[in-house]
């Protein structure tokens, strides 16, 4: 549930992109397939890196958007209140009680699922994620709708570096150690 906030944000927004309220989130930069979005005055105080699949398979499965993405949300303080956060828009709800995987180079996360999304169970599997995707090329998300239709994405990592950098940025965020 920590994630339902992002997630119905980011779908509202599909669903109504002419909407203009002050902290909707913003595009603040481009960097190869991945777009940095922020939200909140005067600082940012909730920032994502997000990107598009360069390649979805079966091609004829009935979906809508998918996203890979990672954000950052600071606390009413400050301070992070989360950091370095993977999570998956499917495009369709996923098969109750199911994981979608994750595959960056060597390393293969399961991910737990709710609705349309998916993320990492915790925090040191979302930096584990997040060093992954840096490093890569690739990542490949596969999952099962509630319909049975098994999924594959696969996301270019050209210019996600940099487009994580431009994130923490703008949201202060200092890298993890």
């Amino acid at each position: 549930m920590r994630h339902l906030p992002l997630l119905l944000l980011t779908g509202l927004l599909g669903f109504f992109p002419t909407l203009a309220f002050a902290d909707a989130p913003k595009a603040i930069g481009t960097f190869g397939d991945w777009v940095v979005f922020a939200s909140g005055a005067p600082k940012a105080t909730s920032c994502f890196v997000s990107g598009k699949p360069a390649k979805s398979e079966p091609k004829a499965a009935k979906r809508g958007e998918v996203f890979l993405q990672v954000s950052f949300r600071k606390a009413s303080g400050g301070e992070p209140a989360a950091t370095n956060e993977v999570s998956i828009i499917a495009g369709y709800p996923y098969k109750d009680g199911s994981d979608a995987e994750l595959a960056v180079g060597a390393i293969k996360v399961a991910l737990f699922t709710q609705g349309d999304g998916a993320w990492a169970r915790d925090a040191h599997t979302d930096l584990e994620v997040v060093t992954a995707l840096k490093q890569g090329k690739s990542a490949t998300v596969k999952g099962t709708s509630a319909r049975g239709t098994t999924t594959t994405d696969t996301f270019a990592l050209a210019g996600f570096g940099e487009a994580l950098t431009a994130a923490m940025k703008a949201c202060s965020v200092k890298p993890a150690a």
